[in-house]
């Protein structure tokens, strides 16, 4: 099971010579009290993200496909935080996760590792 997420990174955008970066996330998480680091690629950020949560150990072994994500805010003004919620079809059923920062990577990253760890927790 993930305790945490210390640490997440994600690279889009062009490069200064105008060319596009592929979108790629590496994340830092604790499994089990025992840092884990993983990168992927994606077709966007929160797809490398996602990819990139994917690769770790606990989820090996597992079925599951997104079915769906939610954005709203949760907050108004430039400081807003937002709430991301995912659906994740397991084997057995759907899972959810919800998650609240002021930085929505963070916010569906962690949403997403929430509504996987439910689905380990209770198909396992």
């Amino acid at each position: 099971m993930i305790i945490g997420i210390p640490y997440f990174h994600v690279l889009t955008g062009k490069g200064t010579n105008g060319k596009e970066i592929i979108p790629t996330g590496t994340i830092e998480a604790l499994v089990n009290r025992k840092p884990e680091l993983v990168t992927a690629t994606g077709n966007g950020p929160v797809n490398a993200l996602f990819n990139a949560v994917d690769r770790l150990s606990p989820f090996n072994g597992y079925r599951y496909s997104l079915i769906g994500l939610e954005i709203h805010p949760s907050s108004v003004g430039s400081d807003a935080a937002g709430e991301a919620r995912v659906l994740i079809k397991g084997l057995k059923k759907t899972y959810d996760g919800t998650a609240i920062s002021t930085d929505i990577l963070e916010a569906l990253l962690l949403a997403y590792v929430a509504a996987l760890n439910r689905m380990i927790n209770s198909e396992a």
